[in-house]
């Protein structure tokens, strides 16, 4: 059997006396969209923060291509090929569009300090690697137009086109995505889907996704896995979980 991309095994995660992650494991493929849902304060962004270790669990583990992600630190996982955007977006804002989705490249560069400080040949390789991918991705999320901007001057919309082209910039092999419509429009979050879809279709990118909106959970997921107080309560296709009674009582019946 193919081991899985992503294993998350039996995470468990306190704050003081309230339990935001109750013994969640799952696993997801290799290409796969994996949607999180569930009401405010289920522990979905508790579980994204573990698996790109910005919060530590107190028990279970956490594989990535077969490898403990509790043995790597924060700033080694894009090296590894894991991506994240940011539902309160994290953008340099001073910093023009292109500067920012440029600085995503860096986990790509292998050329160390001396060579730097020399300017070899490989600096210059990668360097001109880095400018191609950059103005590629500008290209591909509408964003050349506003490439000299400083990101602290476009809409929100436009943001987060800038944080998912930096994330990808990386070449990422899973990308974890936090509420990536908020702020979106209807028409702004279908493009959003079917940009993502193009690119899973291209890169075999696998994508694990916190998202509320149910239309781009089912244009976009293969599986959804709905938590609630920190546990697991339903696993499917969208149409499954969107029609599950536990789900309903948690969550949608308190929205629709």
């Amino acid at each position: 059997m193919v081991p899985p991309l992503l294993r998350i095994d039996g995470l468990r995660v306190h704050f003081g006396g309230v339990l935001a992650i109750d013994g969640v494991s799952f696993d997801l493929a290799a290409g796969e969209i994996v949607g999180l849902v569930g009401p405010n304060g289920a522990g979905k962004t508790t579980l994204l923060n573990c698996v790109s270790r910005l919060q530590k669990p107190e028990a279970g583990d956490l594989f990535f291509c077969g490898q403990s992600l509790l043995e790597v630190p924060a700033h080694a996982l894009a090296g590894l090929g894991i991506a994240r955007t940011f539902q309160n977006l994290a953008l340099f804002g001073s910093m023009s569009v292109r500067d920012n989705v440029l600085a995503g490249t860096q986990p790509k560069h292998r050329a160390g300090l001396i060579a730097h400080a020399l300017v070899l040949a490989a600096v210059r390789r990668e360097a001109r690697g880095a400018n191609i991918e950059t103005d590629r991705l500008l290209e591909a999320w509408g964003l050349s137009a506003v490439a000299m901007q400083p990101v602290s001057e476009l809409s929100l919309g436009m943001r987060r086109r800038v944080e998912l082209a930096r994330a990808l910039a990386a070449t990422p092999r899973l990308l974890l995505l936090d509420e990536p419509a908020s702020g979106l429009t209807v028409d702004e979050a279908d493009q959003l889907a079917e940009s993502l879809l193009a690119l899973r279709e291209r890169t075999g990118l696998a994508v694990l996704m916190i998202e509320h909106r149910m239309r781009l959970v089912s244009a976009l997921c293969d599986r959804v896995i709905a938590l609630n107080f920190g546990s697991r309560i339903a696993e499917g296709t969208p149409e499954q979980v969107r029609t599950h009674p536990e789900v309903i009582a948690a969550w949608l019946g308190t929205r629709q």
